[in-house]
């Protein structure tokens, strides 16, 4: 059976998925663009007058961000499975934007035929205000309309901690973490970030570590570290920000 995996923030980032250990897995890359950089979060900015390009538009969209996706996902051999997305790349306008660059969620298929590699790409979509939709598609996208994942690709951005929300029924010590280098992991337990994501749930709250089974590093040379223990993963990451 693929292990199924979860990358929140992913971005135009194909760089994870070259390893080896990504052959036959099945990847949610959730991301708010090109609604928001930020989530599910808009900004309209007043007083801006009706010649400016900005009025009445959410100025925390990114409309091109769906063509440099495509375009990304093209070089990694990956192929969209929505062709009607593909053509409207020409005319830039990819239909998952309004009028005020404001957006609703979505959900797209890319392929690695050779790798069995699928990833679907959640658009407009943000932690924690679609885990309802996100737990479905995962359950509806997979060989066995189960909601639980195997793993979370953490890189650049800590997911919300509701990644672990009871609705995707995870049993514990089954999850895997994997963590890439140039990603910050050490906190502290008064970081404002700490109730809320999961790097910082996985410091202090040892009720939600229980859900995980082992800890991967990935160095920048594309090696990988494995541990058991949180804190030997933060060590080790911590001091590959400094030998770098």
């Amino acid at each position: 059976m693929s292990s199924v995996y979860l990358y929140v923030g992913a971005g135009c980032d194909t760089a994870p998925f070259g390893a080896p250990w990504v052959d036959g897995t099945t990847i949610h890359c959730i991301d708010g663009q090109p609604h928001s950089e930020f989530g599910t979060q808009t900004c309209f900015l007043e007083n801006e007058s009706e010649s400016s390009p900005r009025y009445m538009k959410n100025v925390f969209a990114r409309p091109k961000f769906v063509k440099q996706l495509v375009a990304a996902y093209r070089e990694a051999n990956f192929t969209c499975r929505d062709t009607e997305l593909v053509k409207s790349m020409e005319s830039m306008e990819s239909g998952l934007l309004d009028g005020d660059d404001t957006g609703t969620r979505r959900v797209v298929e890319f392929t690695h035929a050779t790798r069995d590699i699928v990833i679907w790409y959640h658009f407009n979509s943000g932690l924690p205000e679609h885990i309802p939709e996100i737990a479905r598609t995962v359950a509806c996208t997979g060989k066995t309309n189960r909601t639980a994942y195997d793993g979370i690709i953490c890189s650049g951005h800590w997911p919300h901690r509701c990644i672990v929300d009871p609705l995707f029924c995870i049993p514990n010590n089954t999850l895997t973490f994997r963590g890439y280098a140039d990603t910050c992991f050490g906190v502290e337990e008064d970081d404002c970030e700490y109730n809320d994501s999961i790097v910082g749930r996985l410091s202090y709250d040892y009720e939600y570590r229980r859900k995980f089974k082992q800890f991967i590093f990935h160095d920048l040379y594309g090696e990988e570290h494995r541990f058991g223990v949180w804190e030997d993963y933060v060590e080790c990451a911590m001091l590959a920000d400094v030998t770098i």
